[in-house]
């Protein structure tokens, strides 16, 4: 297990370094193109609708194509896509290659299936999961956000994309090194959405996520053209708090890894939303540079709470429906990343801060439902355990 958990770490190094090298910078990228507020926020959500369709079938392809194959394609298209926006004229352009992009999540589902059988209870997992979704990309983002402000500030911000199409071919690769399982998945063994979601701990999981990352969402993803509007930050120093955020996720993630009472998936999940909420109000009365970065860094909250939710629904899923919720985690992940910055364009029309302010204002029933869904979770009954054994590899 520990060697395909390097390999898995690794090709995640490659794949969210590529992400952190333009993701920090895109709604800068497309507003040099010529896109207007809630022009970015349209590509934005396009691009989460677009991913959200791709992985209706996520689950059906699963016991089709080996994952291992399905994974390296999918990246590889992704790579492509990449390159793609990073050549592109005019903000519309980029609309054809995000559709490369949107089809390469159907890569995750399936690793995040792998993940969960390799722990064997809910802690277990819950450092699983932070290792590889959070610890192993927020190494990437501390670096490669910092590069791409002088990359951009330097050459241009379409290199960013370029060099992310780079970064995520390598990823490919890397996963195409993964060793293959001793018995693969058995053909017709797919279970339906329709069936995972009768599940209540699904049910009750999948509506937390979809509302915490909307709400999130909804307050950072404009937040580049925030800081450059309002307080004339310049596109270099705004790469360096993309680095800052992933400082925050680093610290966060080994605190979860190590300390045993934050590794309850609930208990990281509001101690995360906290350090978010934390950083949009820093966002919206700092004045230096200083309390951005300090902003930033517990923005880093977002990305161990979007993991968070992996391990959560490995603790509250049977074996059996694990594919399938785990296909609906990301669908999820898309739905929210389509519907949070659409409504950000609009409410950024009527004042910059306005998506903020927004998105503090439902933080505070958030987390009390947080609170009463693990509540109501507590008082089901646990799901099966996992088998753990070397079949759970990629093939």
């Amino acid at each position: 297990m520990r060697g395909t958990m390097l390999r898995l770490s690794i090709g995640m190094l490659f794949n969210e370094g590529a992400i952190g090298l333009y993701n920090t910078l895109w709604p800068l990228y497309l507003a040099s193109l010529g896109a207007s507020p809630p022009q970015i926020g349209l590509v934005i959500s396009l691009s989460g609708l677009a991913r959200m369709v791709f992985l209706l079938p996520s689950t059906m392809l699963a016991t089709r194509v080996p994952p291992r194959r399905l994974i390296v394609a999918m990246r590889g298209l992704a790579a492509l896509g990449l390159l793609g926006c990073g050549i592109a004229q005019h903000w519309w352009h980029v609309l054809l290659p995000l559709v490369l992009v949107s089809v390469g999540v159907l890569a995750f589902p399936a690793l995040s299936n792998l993940l969960a059988g390799l722990g064997g209870d809910a802690a277990e997992r819950t450092r699983i999961f932070t290792i590889v979704y959070t610890v192993a990309p927020s190494f990437a983002y501390v670096i490669t956000p910092a590069i791409s402000g002088m990359i951009g500030q330097t050459f241009g911000l379409r290199w960013t994309l370029i060099g992310a199409g780079i970064l995520t071919a390598c990823a490919a690769l890397t996963f195409a090194t993964v060793p293959a399982p001793t018995s693969p998945v058995a053909p017709g063994s797919a279970t339906g959405y329709r069936i995972a979601l009768a599940h209540p701990g699904v049910r009750w999981v999948s509506a937390l996520m979809l509302i915490t990352l909307t709400v999130l969402q909804l307050g950072l993803i404009l937040a580049p053209n925030y800081l450059q509007d309002v307080h004339s930050v310049p596109v270099e120093w705004i790469g360096w708090f993309g680095s800052a955020a992933a400082v925050g996720s680093v610290v966060l993630s080994i605190a979860i890894s190590r300390v045993r009472a934050l590794q309850a998936p609930f208990t990281a999940l509001m101690v995360s939303v906290g350090l978010v909420a934390a950083g949009m109000v820093l966002l919206l009365i700092g004045h230096s540079l200083a309390s951005f970065v300090v902003a930033y860094v517990l923005r880093g909250g977002f990305l161990v709470a979007w993991s968070v939710f992996y391990a959560a629904y490995g603790e509250v899923t049977p074996e059996h429906l694990r594919p399938p919720a785990f296909a609906l985690a990301e669908i999820i992940g898309s739905a929210s990343s389509t519907l949070a910055p659409y409504a950000a364009g609009w409410l950024y029309i009527i004042h910059p801060r306005t998506p903020i302010v927004a998105a503090l204002g439902a933080i505070v029933p958030l987390c009390w439902g947080i609170v009463a869904i693990k509540q109501k979770l507590a008082q089901a009954p646990a799901p099966e355990p996992v088998a753990h054994d070397e079949r759970t590899l990629i093939p």
